[in-house]
């Protein structure tokens, strides 16, 4: 069964490390608000060895002007992918 996590929050608090416990094979993970700021060195490294997909949305980038700065094995997505991936999976979990 997988399941969509969603990450609002920025990595420096205690909520990434919680949502990397829960990640399974076949999950996807979706970085989003501030939770973009993972997806940019030195955060990054937390994701190297997840058992899933890893995905940052291109807006929320955008926003907070990291667009340059995201590592590149982490996919960018627009609204429309984060609803594909949403209904792709069997649920959605937000860490926020």
């Amino acid at each position: 069964m997988a399941t969509l996590h969603t990450l609002n929050q920025s990595p420096s608090g205690s909520t990434l490390a919680s949502c990397l416990r829960c990640l399974a094979p076949g999950d996807s993970l979706l970085l989003l608000e501030d939770g973009v700021y993972a997806a940019c060195s030195p955060h990054v490294s937390a994701f190297k060895e997840s058992p899933c997909a890893v995905y940052v949305l291109q807006a929320d980038a955008e926003a907070r002007g990291v667009t340059g700065r995201l590592d590149p094995a982490i996919e960018t997505t627009d609204y429309r992918g984060f609803v594909e991936l949403a209904a792709a999976c069997d649920s959605v979990q937000s860490w926020y």
